[in-house]
């Protein structure tokens, strides 16, 4: 009896598991989603790694935390913000600061604000300052994923 159950186990494995296996794909396939909609959903951080310099008007690390405006635009210059998030930054000693955009945020940074392949701004404001000169937000592919990713940038900026 006990070789019976191990000889219809083996044939389970050997022989029903690949089928189950190979129909998995096919039905992954059939949805029509392509393989950057797929990774695009809950896969992908929706953050933006950021990293920036606060300087004082007399060029000195600034001390933190400090309240600190983002806000992604289409245009350099003009236009509406398409999103905001403010954000408390503690800058180290030297006024450096490292933020990921979109973690205030319930979903993060939309990712559709990047699907049409149109440049994006990122606008930076400190304090009640007026805002920064923008700053054109550019992306490198990651090599493991060629879809559903999100730029990252650097930045320096003094406040008046």
């Amino acid at each position: 009896m006990k070789s019976t159950n191990s000889l219809v186990a083996m044939f389970v494995c050997l022989f029903l598991a690949p089928t189950v296996w190979a129909q998995a794909p096919a039905s992954e396939n059939q949805s029509g989603a392509s393989p950057a909609q797929r990774l695009s959903g809950a896969e992908v951080p929706r953050l933006i790694k950021f990293s920036g310099t606060l300087l004082d008007a007399q060029e000195r690390p600034m001390g933190g935390p400090v309240g600190v405006t983002f806000a992604l635009y289409s245009q350099q210059t003009g236009g509406a913000a398409l999103w905001v998030e403010t954000q408390n930054v503690k800058p180290d000693g030297n006024g450096n600061y490292t933020v990921l955009l979109g973690a205030n945020s319930a979903n993060g940074v939309p990712a559709e604000l990047f699907t049409s392949g149109e440049a994006r701004w990122l606008g930076i404001q400190v304090g009640q300052q007026p805002e920064h000169e923008r700053i054109l937000l550019v992306s490198v592919v990651p090599l493991h994923s060629a879809a559903g990713y999100l730029p990252c940038a650097k930045s320096r900026h003094t406040t008046a």
